[in-house]
């Protein structure tokens, strides 16, 4: 796997397994394997209220950018319906 995409996985586990600790209930759980040409990571948690969206917000806030991370370095990202599980495709291409 080359260094770029290495590091952007890094990252985008860092910020979805952040924001199901501060935000999810119970257990975290990562998982990754490779669908086509992309690395998927998947995060879920045993919540079940709050589905993780991106939101507005000023550009000087502090916190609160992982999802627009995660929206930038992926291919495409989503969360399983009904559940906290968030999961996000990064091509394996750097």
């Amino acid at each position: 796997m080359p260094d770029g995409v290495l590091q952007k996985a890094k990252l985008v586990a860092s910020e979805l397994v952040t924001n199901a600790y501060k935000y999810g209930d119970g257990a975290v759980g990562l998982r990754l394997w490779r669908v086509g040409d992309c690395l998927r990571l998947a995060v879920s948690d045993e919540g079940s209220g709050q589905v993780p969206h991106i939101r507005e917000q000023p550009a000087d806030e502090t916190g609160g950018w992982g999802l627009h991370i995660v929206d930038r370095l992926a291919r495409q990202w989503g969360v399983f319906e009904g559940t906290t599980h968030v999961w996000a495709d990064l091509p394996l291409e750097s």
